[in-house]
């Protein structure tokens, strides 16, 4: 398999907040019978501000060059926060809105498949890259006379 491109990285970030903006807007709009009807701003905005930032980072991923690769400093810190976000959504729930767990606890749910399982995968690549002992490029081999054939 080979390694995705930055702008394969930041395609897949961006969908994943798409699809985990939608979800708790789907929650928001029509909410689950256990919970309670979503009255605060705070819930209403959650949906929205992902999708808004799924959207900022699919449009940011086109102008990254399409073969740049990242580095692995740069992949193990995106794996990490990547990974993290659901425990940011939750922390913003569980403070701004907890008496409205209509929305939050469906996107965690949703960003805990969407955005940590890449999310781990890519800080563990990362990692791995950072530790590894850094390759040596294979040395050309010398220039061999050619030799005429007779007829």
């Amino acid at each position: 398999m080979s390694e995705l491109t930055s702008r394969g990285l930041a395609t897949i970030i961006g969908v994943c907040l798409v699809i985990v903006g939608i979800v708790g807007m789907s929650e928001t709009i029509l909410p689950t019978k256990t919970a309670l009807m979503p009255s605060t701003l705070t819930v209403r905005l959650f949906g929205p501000i992902l999708v808004a930032l799924g959207a900022l980072v699919l449009g940011a991923s086109r102008r990254i060059p399409k073969k740049a690769r990242p580095s692995a400093a740069a992949l193990a810190a995106t794996g990490v926060a990547t990974a993290l976000l659901p425990a940011a959504i939750w922390a913003a729930g569980a403070t701004l809105a907890f008496q409205d767990s209509a929305f939050w606890v469906p996107a965690v749910a949703a960003g805990l498949l969407l955005l940590t399982v890449p999310g781990i995968g890519m800080a563990f690549g990362g990692i791995r890259r950072l530790t590894s002992a850094p390759h040596e490029a294979p040395r050309p081999s010398q220039p061999t006379t050619r030799v005429k054939r007779r007829k």
